[in-house]
């Protein structure tokens, strides 16, 4: 017989977390910037829509935008954005008619399914809702809605989006069976499981192991066909990045069904293929709309970005496997903030791991129009500009995993306090840092009395020499599957400090056996000098930006000299920043000169190890989210 297999661990949620030093900064920057007033600034998200009751057709996008608006607010405290969010919430809970069905409904029929995959992602925003104010309407309004979808499924057969993105469905309808244990929930869940794409089949035999230009020529299949045809053509759905990143959780969804270790197992193989057919060196795969092979010119769209940060929180929390946690951090450190200006104010659609040039220009893209790594309101297309807010606020449920009251496991690395609420009473956690850009760790407990508990501290995968202190004495800190369980009779006061020694580490073995330079869950790139320049086009108050290189990009590091690391006296307000950059790496390149730039990115990686005679230069490498021209993986001698 099937058994339900709960979360190994669990997040804690919204309203127990709160950022701290430069992730609060951070999370402050981006409601400045372009969060807290979107819907003042964009016709998708406005007073007038259909989210609100209005006539202004928005489908995905008002849910996408609360589903980083919300976990913002509350994190931040921020009383007007507070005010704003809740009114789109409050609306949604009081939309639900009476046969559960809630939202927006534009036709006469019962049931609107173009409106079925949009409501996911409201689901996902509802559970951050309840999370940050403990609203009991939201336990009930889900669990009438999924009392809809029950009965709804035996007749209705998910398609297109629905199916695709169904991981994201089955993962909130989990949330809300873990809350109040419904047992019509788990057969809710078989029904989704059963008519979700196979993403099982899809990770375990991975049959995309090229760009998918390879299997379908994109101007040859919208020539002759419909958009209809696309779909039923070429595997569109299954190589859709975002799709793909959103699918990862799907197994695992299916896994806690039935526990069947198959779905698991097929999980690790396909990351693993995904890596060595996609992999860029940020940790995420390419994909200029669908799945492009591991050239670092290909791009990377924003929305797989967050999408595949947190699928990554789910795949932890059922299987608790410290690697997720490092992959995490690369892709939050590195890709997420790369792909967005330093104020917030604009973002690309398809960032490049080796990016020369940004321009309105024709790209080596697969189905990604000319603006697509523009930096600026909305380039290429509005969903990006629309989820992309969930990345850093929902990136703090990485911080601290319970495992009942028995266990209090340390996921990703940043500033923040969180709140562990016990049945013995709650204890304040504090962890302040500077990491990823500085090595320690100090983690404080506040609690009215002892108690005894474990710690499962993990110690990240790149570092080979970890030093941890409790109250003021070196421990063991030989790692056990990427953890040492620290158990004692915890105090008011007691302090654990944590050492993660950061060394420059060179990589190989990725496209055309090139190297990336990497120091903690940093990626480090060519510090290229930058000339920005304002489009006349794109939001009036956001306008669209290219930049042109304005120093030599085409190095290749001579690792026969050793490279020095050089850290700044104090983080600047934004730490990824290109004029005052956290960590500055020098080393030696030479220049290669038949290295030249190719149908407006750079060409083709050359291939290592190269032999040149041109002399060698020192070059600097900085965070690779501090740069937006870049070089991030390179030829070698």
């Amino acid at each position: 017989m099937k058994a339900y297999q709960n979360y190994l661990v669990e997040s804690l949620g919204i309203g127990c977390l709160k950022p701290r030093g430069w992730l609060a900064r951070e999370l402050k920057l981006q409601m400045e910037g372009i969060t807290g007033e979107l819907d003042e600034n964009w016709g998708s998200i406005n007073r007038f829509s259909d989210w609100l009751g209005g006539t202004n057709i928005g489908w995905e996008r008002p849910p996408y935008w609360l589903d980083g608006l919300v976990p913002l607010a509350w994190l931040l405290g921020d009383e007007k954005r507070i005010e704003k969010a809740r009114s789109w919430m409050e609306w949604t809970l009081n939309s639900q008619r009476e046969n559960g069905d809630f939202g927006p409904h534009y036709w006469t029929q019962e049931f609107d399914d173009t409106l079925f995959w949009p409501k996911f992602v409201m689901l996902k925003a509802l559970v951050s809702y309840y999370e940050a104010e403990n609203n009991p309407k939201v336990l009930e309004f889900m669990s009438r809605y999924y009392r809809f979808c029950d009965t709804l499924l035996d007749t209705y057969h998910m398609s297109g989006w629905d199916e695709a993105r169904a991981g994201d469905f089955a993962w909130s309808v989990c949330w809300l069976y873990e809350k109040t244990h419904e047992e019509f929930l788990t057969g809710l869940l078989d029904k989704i499981n059963s008519q979700s794409l196979n993403w099982t089949e899809c990770l375990e035999n991975c049959p995309f192991t090229h760009p998918t230009a390879y299997y379908y020529n994109w101007k040859e299949l919208t020539d002759k066909s419909s958009r209809s045809g696309w779909y039923t053509i070429m595997k569109y759905h299954a190589t859709h990045i975002v799709n793909v990143t959103m699918g990862l959780k799907q197994p695992v969804m299916a896994y806690k069904a039935g526990g069947e270790k198959k779905y698991l197992d097929a999980l690790y193989a396909g990351m693993k293929s995904y890596m060595k057919y996609h992999g860029q060196v940020t940790g995420v795969y390419s994909g200029d709309e669908h799945l492009s092979g591991p050239n670092p010119t290909q791009g990377t769209e924003l929305c797989s970005v967050v999408e595949f940060l947190f699928s990554l929180n789910a795949i932890f929390q059922q299987t608790g496997d410290a690697r997720f946690m490092d992959l995490l951090e690369r892709i939050a450190y590195n890709a997420l903030p790369g792909t967005i200006t330093e104020d917030f104010t604009g973002h690309q659609y398809d960032q490049q791991a080796n990016q020369v040039k940004v321009s309105m220009e024709s790209r080596n893209w697969y189905n990604n129009g000319d603006r697509a790594n523009l930096f600026g309101f909305e380039p290429n297309f509005g969903c990006c500009l629309a989820n992309m807010h969930q990345g850093w606020p929902k990136l703090i449920r990485n911080a601290f995993f319970m495992n009942g009251q028995e266990e209090l496991v340390f996921g990703a690395y940043m500033p923040v306090s969180a709140l562990w609420q016990r049945e013995d009473g709650d204890i304040r956690i504090t962890e302040e840092t500077e990491y990823p850009f500085r090595d320690t760790v100090t983690i404080a407990f506040e609690m009215d009395e002892p108690r005894e508990f474990t710690c499962r501290i993990r110690i990240p995968g790149w570092c080979s020499s970890a030093r941890i202190e409790y109250n003021g004495e070196v421990i063991g800190s030989e790692a056990e599957d990427g953890y040492v369980s620290l158990h004692r009779v915890f105090e008011n006061g007691s302090r654990i400090v944590l050492h993660f020694p950061m060394e420059i580490t060179l990589k190989t073995g990725w496209y055309h056996n090139g190297m990336s330079v990497e120091r903690g869950p940093l990626v480090y790139a060519l510090n290229i000098k930058e000339r920005w320049e304002k489009l006349g086009q794109g939001h009036p108050k956001f306008p669209d930006c290219e930049i042109y290189p304005e120093s030599r990009w085409n190095y290749a590091l001579d690792t026969s000299v050793p490279m020095e690391a050089v850290l700044s006296e104090c983080l600047s307000e934004q730490p990824f920043s290109k004029e005052n950059p956290p960590v500055r790496i020098l080393a030696a390149g030479r220049p290669v000169e038949s290295w030249q730039m190719e149908n407006n990115s750079a060409g083709d990686l050359p291939e290592s190890p190269v032999a040149l005679d041109a002399a060698p230069e020192t070059v600097e490498l900085v965070p690779y989210a501090c740069t937006k021209l870049r070089i991030s993986l390179f030829p070698w001698l």
